[in-house]
């Protein structure tokens, strides 16, 4: 199309006119009358179709309050409005079945044409971003949007109150699943680190690598019956851990500050990322 092309269109007579703000069709040249009324063209066009049923389903639905990413184990929340239909007999739009990726988790009731959004996620949805359906069966009305879904949310050990000093940075770790803790459940903040520990938070902030233990030890102190074996052979294999010139690799001791230097520079230094 150019400037200077001449077009020719069929257009009711009050879009001609300008209507509905196309001036520009005012400034058009030649104009004829088909003296065929809209209405007119509208019926002939139904009649020849038969018998056509209205569709009640809303074009456009507003979604807000999303949440940046939601916890794996609580709740899909957010809220849907402008869900009521404004045409003669419409059904009524009472309640939103809510799937993700095709899977019903439940349904949000409405009111006043606005649906708040609560069901829970936790056992049903992985950690990545997932579509979300919602769907009026009366009215046919569908609204989709892509949620981000993280991890589970960390559980505070009870010997790490929020306000600790490195509240943030013990949560992480555990949220990351770096570490468990202990079997009753507490951090022991104040505790020393023991190598064997030290090789399971390297082991698994590396990812949890697949690797198989090999059936004799790399050191003559760490039993492959011990609880921490397969990631103190890790450390070996990865290079990380030369353990001591006797053999040993003392795993009941603390680390020192200069060994998790040497560590966190052999993993650098081999290929091993965090």
């Amino acid at each position: 199309m150019t400037d200077d092309q001449q077009i020719t269109v069929a257009i009711p007579s009050f879009l001609l006119g300008g209507g509905d703000n196309f001036r520009t069709l005012s400034q058009g040249m030649d104009a004829k009358d088909t003296a065929l009324v809209d209405s007119d063209a509208f019926q002939s066009y139904l009649k020849g179709e038969g018998t056509i049923s209205p569709r009640f389903n809303k074009q456009a639905v507003k979604i807000s309050d999303v949440a940046d990413s939601y916890d794996a184990s609580g709740n899909l929340t957010f809220t849907a409005s402008e869900l009521n239909v404004d045409s003669f007999k419409a059904p009524a739009v009472e309640k939103l079945s809510v799937s993700v990726d095709g899977v019903e988790l439940g349904t949000a009731s409405v009111e006043g044409g606005t649906a708040k959004v609560d069901v829970p996620l936790a056992g049903k949805v992985a950690a990545g971003e997932h579509v979300v359906m919602l769907k009026d069966a009366a009215t046919g009305t569908e609204a989709h949007l892509t949620v981000t879904v993280g991890g589970k949310k960390a559980v505070a050990f009870p010997d790490v109150p929020a306000g600790s000093l490195f509240y943030n940075e013990i949560t992480w770790m555990q949220q990351s699943g770096i570490t468990t803790g202990w079997e009753d459940g507490t951090f022991r903040p104040y505790d020393s680190v023991s190598r064997e520990a030290m090789a399971a938070f390297f082991y698994r902030a590396a990812g949890s690598p697949q690797f198989e233990a090999p059936a004799v030890s790399p050191f003559k102190d760490v039993a492959s019956t011990s609880p921490f074996y397969k990631e103190i052979a890790w450390m070996s294999s990865a290079k990380l851990s030369t353990g001591w010139a006797d053999g040993n690799y003392r795993p009941y001791d603390e680390v020192s500050r200069e060994a998790t230097a040497a560590f966190f520079y052999r993993a650098d230094q081999n290929g091993v990322k965090f």
